[in-house]
């Protein structure tokens, strides 16, 4: 393997596509893949989810498993021993970054539980164009306010143990 394939696979985090560990998985982690994507079709419960988790990250050490966990409409574990919080939309309304961190806090404390490194929240952008669909993702369309809640969150996933993505 060359350096620049062992350094791509280092930042490499496919999604799984399924509730078990792939037959792929194990030779591409030995090569160096960083790391998986789940989604919401890769999990069933959160016995499954714990044992999947468990399992990919018994392939090596260091291997980081993700999933965007922002709340709100966009959530994989709500319905399978995650919590339930409001999405940024809400939490920009509110304007309250104490809700804001323990939201997160809360969020970072169920991906732990479900053996989850690194969250792939919050969506930072700011809410400028009404017509998009992202806009229920964002903490609203004022820069500073994005800025000052997406610190929040940040804050609160760290504090459970979780890495952040903002994105």
């Amino acid at each position: 393997m060359t350096e620049l394939s062992r350094l791509a696979h280092g930042v490499l985090f496919p999604a799984l596509g399924r509730r078990t560990v792939p037959r792929w998985a194990r030779a591409r982690v030995e090569e160096g893949l960083g790391g998986f994507v789940l989604f919401g079709k890769d999990i069933a419960d959160a016995e499954q989810v714990r044992e999947l988790t468990t399992a990919l990250h018994g392939l090596r050490d260091h291997v980081l498993l993700s999933v965007d966990e922002e709340g709100g409409d966009v959530n994989r574990l709500e319905d399978h021993g995650g919590t339930s919080v409001p999405g940024n939309h809400a939490l920009g309304r509110l304007d309250d970054p104490d809700r804001t961190r323990e939201s997160a806090y809360q969020i970072g404390l169920s991906l732990v539980e479900a053996g989850i490194d690194w969250d792939l929240a919050p969506a930072v952008d700011a809410a400028v164009n009404p017509l998009s669909p992202n806009g229920i993702r964002t903490f609203g369309a004022d820069r500073a306010l994005v800025a000052k809640h997406a610190a929040a969150w940040v804050e609160g996933l760290q504090a459970a143990g979780v890495s952040a993505c903002a994105k």
